[in-house]
């Protein structure tokens, strides 16, 4: 049976292609446990450095199984309940791990960014689309409320009146607007999408230790005060200090050449 998502790593970097291209490359309950126990595995293996998310196809991820909703619709709203808060609690770790581990996280989309899509998105470091992608949040449309972070990320991108809009009004935002708004990074062409994903890819996988404590300070800051942020950028200088990539940045700064950074 063909993998519903596929998950590599090597050379610095792990791949995680959703691989239902069929259906748009929803999400289901088990694409996400395996996603979670390779990720958790990933968080602790320093050779790893950029883990770069996809989806096979035209599309990035359509959100979640809609389809697969049919198999508890009917049930009495106690049941219904139940079953989404069971998903919730589910996806958690997840949303909690791709924000705490060291390595830089980038999504590369093209076609629909819905739903559970835009979830990953927000919970990514960096993101890159092509021009096709086109962004919805859409389960005000089912009846549902946004997941997996979304309205956590979502404010924090865009700012919150913005992020009401789309929330509310699920309306459809083209990869232009994406760029203008800071919902993403970078926009290109889509015959461009993979040479331009991969350029970004080495340029983080051959980068410094340095960026994993660039994203937890980052990170920090959006519920730290400036002091304690002082603090942490001090405790980060110390990390880093004692680094050999630190001391390869500065003899290649001396002698004029390009570092040749180990992530150590």
């Amino acid at each position: 049976m063909e993998q519903h998502i596929v998950l590599t790593k090597g050379d610095g970097v792990a791949r995680v292609t959703i691989n239902r291209p069929e259906q748009r490359n929803p999400l289901t309950g088990q694409m996400i446990a395996l996603l979670l126990d390779f990720l958790a595995e990933v968080e602790g293996d320093r050779s790893i450095r950029c883990v770069v998310i996809t989806g096979k196809g035209d599309h990035f991820c359509a959100g979640g199984d809609v389809k697969g909703m049919a198999e508890w619709i009917d049930n009495p709203p106690g049941a219904r309940a139940q079953v989404l808060e069971g998903k919730a609690a589910a996806v958690k770790p997840l949303v909690m791990l791709l924000e705490r581990m060291p390595q830089i996280v980038l999504v590369s989309m093209r076609g629909a960014v819905a739903g559970g899509g835009m979830s990953l998105l927000g919970a990514a470091d960096l993101a890159i689309a092509s021009e096709t992608a086109k962004f919805v949040l859409a389960q005000t449309n089912l009846g549902l409320v946004p997941d997996m972070g979304a309205t956590y990320f979502l404010a924090r991108d865009v700012g919150l009146k913005r992020a009401k809009e789309i929330a509310l009004l699920g309306g459809m935002i083209r990869a232009s607007e994406a760029l203008a708004m800071g919902l993403v990074n970078r926009v290109c062409a889509d015959d461009a999408l993979e040479a331009e994903t991969e350029a970004l890819v080495a340029r983080i996988a051959n980068g410094p230790m340095a960026l994993s404590q660039v994203k937890a300070l980052i990170n920090a800051s959006l519920n730290t005060t400036l002091s304690d942020q002082l603090d942490l950028e001090a405790r980060a200088l110390a990390a880093v200090g004692s680094s050999r990539d630190f001391a390869e940045g500065v003899h290649a700064f001396q002698e004029r050449r390009a570092p040749r950074y180990t992530g150590e």
